[in-house]
């Protein structure tokens, strides 16, 4: 069965964004650094975070191990 040119596009168009989306797969489970992953809900026991970056925090309780600045001033704390 023959299938005509823009059927052939289409599918060489699917093709190729399913074989990037596998190819990101890929990285994600063989443990590499993904650039720009939005995870929408997370629970993690412990973790090393070199760095956070964030808008906004909403906690109960938040325990801060060193220091804490808003802006360039120190609020809570000595810095190293």
């Amino acid at each position: 069965m023959a299938i005509n040119t823009l059927d052939q596009d289409t599918l060489i168009r699917e093709i190729s964004q399913l074989k990037s989306r596998v190819s990101r797969l890929m990285a994600i489970f063989s443990g590499q650094q993904i650039d720009g992953l939005h995870i929408k809900d997370l629970a993690v026991t412990d973790a090393k975070i070199e760095s956070v970056s964030a808008d906004k925090i909403t906690t109960g309780t938040l325990q801060v191990g060193e220091y804490i600045y808003v802006g360039t001033d120190i609020i809570i704390g000595t810095p190293p």
